[in-house]
Order: C-alpha cells, then sequence, then structure tokens
C-alpha cells in the first residue's frame, strides 16, 4: 500500500490535513452519498421501504464495504489472478450470440 501511496501525485494523497485528503472525502461522499446509507437522508419513506432500506445497509456493510486490495500498475490482483486461473476459455464454435456461425448460415438464433 504504501508504494501504492507514492505513486499517487502529491496533491491526490489522502494524508490527514492536507489536500489529498479533503479530494479523498469528496470522492468518498460521491461515491457513497449519505442517502444511500442513512434513512435521515431519505425523504417520505414508507414504514415497508425504511425496513427494505435497513436490511440492504445492513447487508451491504457486511458483504461489500470494506477494504479493497491494492494492484500496483501492470498487476492483477489475487481475486483476479485466482479467477483467470479457475476460468476456462469457452469454445468460439458454441458461441450464443451468433459470431462464431459459418459465414455460411443465414439461420438467426433470435
Amino acid at each position: 500500500a504504501m508504494q501504492y501511496m507514492e505513486l499517487l501525485p502529491e496533491e491526490r494523497r489522502p494524508v490527514a490535513g492536507t489536500a489529498g485528503s479533503l479530494y479523498r472525502h469528496k470522492q468518498l461522499i460521491r461515491q457513497l452519498p449519505s442517502y444511500d446509507h442513512d434513512p435521515a437522508f431519505c425523504h417520505s419513506l414508507s414504514e415497508v421501504e425504511l425496513k427494505a432500506m435497513a436490511q440492504f445497509v445492513k447487508s451491504f456493510k457486511e458483504e461489500s464495504l470494506g477494504v479493497g486490495e491494492v494492484a500496483l500498475p501492470g498487476e492483477k490482483c489475487t481475486a483476479v489472478k485466482n479467477e483467470d486461473a479457475s476460468q476456462e476459455q469457452p469454445d468460439p464454435e458454441t458461441t450464443t450470440n451468433g459470431t462464431a456461425q459459418s459465414p455460411l448460415s443465414n439461420k438467426s438464433e433470435y
């Protein structure tokens, strides 16, 4: 993570009390607006909607929100490496969109 931070321009490094910290705070507000995770910022929600939102926020915080993995430029993160290793390439003759069909075939799959 330290090497990644050094690759960021000085003015974008999120160090407390700097312009980079303010920039990161603004990014977070844009990426995670208050109304997406706090019903106090939503107007006129019904009880059903409040309960649905509470459940969504709970699952979002448990499953999605957190610290990510940093990959340096040109590297793949562990998840992508594992996915690439386990993913089998599809047979081009069996595609469903018709791109690998014989040029003599006029049949449409739609």
